[in-house]
């Protein structure tokens, strides 16, 4: 898959993620007896197939890719040093660094 393609289908998933935490944010206004995060939209399904296709399309076998999205919630809580290997310091502070990694 090329650089571009990569970024666009991993910015789409994240703005979905933004949209679908602003629409959850929204309810609990409605419903503040609500737990936010039982508000937010049921589309894991088709998340999940993304990230699976996603995956096997950049031959992703130790999970970068879901790590990225679920541990560093889209990069924005990548610090130098909190990922690392045998080789050192692994940068994963942006979808292009995520895609670096995956090409290595």
């Amino acid at each position: 898959m090329r650089k571009e393609q990569f970024i666009e289908s991993m910015t789409l998933l994240e703005n979905q993620s933004k949209l679908d935490v602003r629409s959850a944010n929204d309810l609990g206004k409605v419903f503040p007896n609500a737990h936010v995060a039982n508000l937010l939209p049921s589309n894991s399904l088709i998340t999940e197939g993304y990230i699976d296709l996603l995956s096997f399309i950049m031959g992703d076998t130790n999970k970068w890719i879901e790590y990225y999205i679920y541990e560093l919630d889209f990069g924005s809580k990548y610090k130098d040093g909190c990922v690392s290997d045998s080789s050192g310091n692994i940068k994963l502070g942006s979808i292009e660094d995520l895609y670096n990694l995956l090409k290595d």
